[in-house]
C-alpha cells in the first residue's frame, strides 16, 4: 500500500489535473469554443476562477474516492489501515494533483495552448520527481529536495498519521502560480 502511494498515485493524480488543467482553457480555444464564453456578461477573471474552483473540485472528488477505497480495502482485506492515515495520504495526494492541476491551468491560459501547457508542467512535475528520488540518494541534493512537491507530499511517508507542515506548500504554490496568469490571461488576445 505504501508503494502505491509512493509512486502511482502521486504520477495518477498529476497526470488527471496537469491534463484536465491544461483543457479548461486551452482546448476551448483550440476548439473555437471559447469565444462563446467570452462573449458572455463574465470577466475573464471570474471565467478563469471559476474554471480553477471546477478543477479543485474533480481533484478533490478525485482524492474522496481515493479515501473511500482505501478505507474500504483496509477493511476488506485487514491492511490495518488507521483512517487518519487514509485521510492524510487523500489530502496530499489531492494537494499535489491541485497544485500540478493549477499550474497547468495557468500556462494554458497565458499562452493558450493545451500541448505546451501540459507539455512544460509535465516536464516541471518529472523533474520535481527526479529530484525528489535523487534527493534521497545523494546527499548533495538533499537540501533541493525540500522544493520537489512529491517531498512536500509523501515525506512524513505516504499513510503517515501527520502531515508534515511542508504540505502546506503546495497549495501555495499552485496558488499563486494561478494569480499570476490571471492578469496575462486577461490582456492575451484570444484566438476566435
Amino acid at each position: 500500500n505504501a508503494e502505491v502511494f509512493s509512486l502511482m498515485l502521486p504520477i495518477m493524480f498529476a497526470v488527471y489535473a496537469i491534463g484536465r488543467g491544461a483543457r479548461l482553457i486551452g482546448a476551448e480555444e483550440e476548439d473555437g469554443t471559447l469565444e462563446v464564453l467570452a462573449s458572455m456578461p463574465i470577466s475573464r477573471r471570474a471565467m478563469l476562477v471559476e474554471k480553477a474552483g471546477g478543477l479543485v473540485v474533480g481533484v478533490t472528488l478525485l482524492g474522496v474516492a481515493l479515501l473511500a477505497g482505501t478505507v474500504a480495502s483496509s477493511a476488506l482485506f485487514g491492511l490495518d489501515i488507521g483512517l487518519l492515515d487514509s485521510v492524510n495520504g487523500a489530502v496530499a495526494m489531492t494537494l499535489l494533483g491541485a497544485e500540478f492541476g493549477l499550474a497547468a491551468l495557468a500556462v494554458s491560459a497565458a499562452t493558450g495552448r493545451r500541448g505546451l501547457a501540459v507539455g512544460v508542467v509535465s516536464g516541471l512535475a518529472g523533474a520535481s520527481y527526479l529530484m525528489y528520488v535523487a534527493g534521497q540518494l545523494l546527499d548533495s541534493l538533499k537540501p533541493l529536495v525540500k522544493f520537489s512537491p512529491f517531498y512536500q507530499a509523501i515525506s512524513g511517508g505516504p499513510l503517515a498519521p501527520t502531515l508534515p507542515p511542508t504540505v502546506l506548500a503546495m497549495p501555495a504554490v499552485g496558488l499563486v502560480v494561478f494569480v499570476a496568469s490571471i492578469p496575462l490571461f486577461q490582456r492575451r488576445d484570444l484566438v476566435l
